[in-house]
């Protein structure tokens, strides 16, 4: 299988400017080119301001050279966010969108080199597959389909026709990890597999065979270095003596409102900022 081509830009006034390093940028070049989602090959990374026109001009520029287009930066809500109105699609309140220019998937991504990070992970089972849509690579695509016709997913599947051996046996070694066969999940591939026809039972009845199944065993309590407690299961609530972290926090930026209130304008009541 051909390597993606991948371009990267990072949307960020204070490294346009050079008062900060670009941390993002390097973290995914490293993440995408070691390999360990699939084969890739960064055409090109670069830095933009947080102008639309300056958005707008690098996704049209980079985008007709590549696979897969990654931007980082400007998903927030705040007024100089934009990146999502200067790609496609339209932007939507989630704001972390994707979209398709020419034969280029285009997907916009958070500032932040971990959330950056995950985000590309989540999304690497399903881009090669993205793109074998928008090439029009048939053999690969009604292969990937078979699979998802199946609830189980070999390891390591038979070669088909059309020269795809390489690409099967790279798709399964970096989709699914050790192990004959692997259940798919709603997020782990492109798409869900048929649901199961499993019998449910009463939530009370499905503790009763817990208890059941563990009604044998003796409780016993040793004390142990917290180095040397790995699997095992606490015979006692442990409270911290201190509050962490001392002071209110808010993990992340948005707003809290209630739902039952309707539609309309809010009144920001309050505010809750990092330390």
């Amino acid at each position: 299988m051909d390597p993606l081509k991948i371009g990267i830009i990072i949307v960020s006034d204070r490294a346009a400017a050079g008062s900060s390093a670009d941390l993002t940028g390097p973290r995914l070049s490293a993440l995408l080119e070691g390999g360990e989602l699939f084969v890739a090959k960064l055409v090109q990374r670069m830095v933009v301001a947080d102008e639309r026109a300056d958005i707008q001009a690098a996704v049209t520029g980079l985008s007709d050279r590549c696979d897969v287009l990654l931007t980082s930066g400007g998903t927030g809500f705040a007024a100089r966010d934009v990146t999502p109105e200067a790609s496609p699609p339209l932007a939507m309140l989630s704001r972390p969108v994707a979209g398709v220019r020419g034969r280029c998937v285009v997907v916009t991504l958070p500032g932040s080199p971990k959330a950056a990070e995950e985000c590309v992970r989540l999304l690497a089972p399903g881009l090669p597959h993205a793109v074998d849509l928008l090439r029009d690579r048939r053999t690969r695509v009604e292969h990937v389909h078979l699979q998802l016709q199946s609830d189980t997913v070999p390891q390591r599947a038979t070669p088909t026709a059309g020269g795809d051996e390489h690409y099967c046996q790279h798709q399964h070694q970096h989709q699914h990890q050790a192990g004959s066969t692997v259940r798919r999940g709603p997020i782990s591939g492109v798409a869900p597999a048929p649901p199961l026809a499993v019998p449910t039972i009463p939530v009370a009845r499905a503790q009763e065979v817990v208890m059941d199944a563990v009604a044998g065993y003796e409780r016993a309590v040793e004390t142990l270095n917290i180095t040397a407690a790995q699997d095992r299961v606490l015979a006692e609530d442990i409270v911290a003596k201190v509050p962490l972290p001392p002071f209110p926090a808010s993990v992340k930026d948005g707003y809290a409102v209630c739902s039952a209130d309707g539609v309309g304008v809010r009144h920001v009541l309050g505010a809750s900022n990092a330390g």
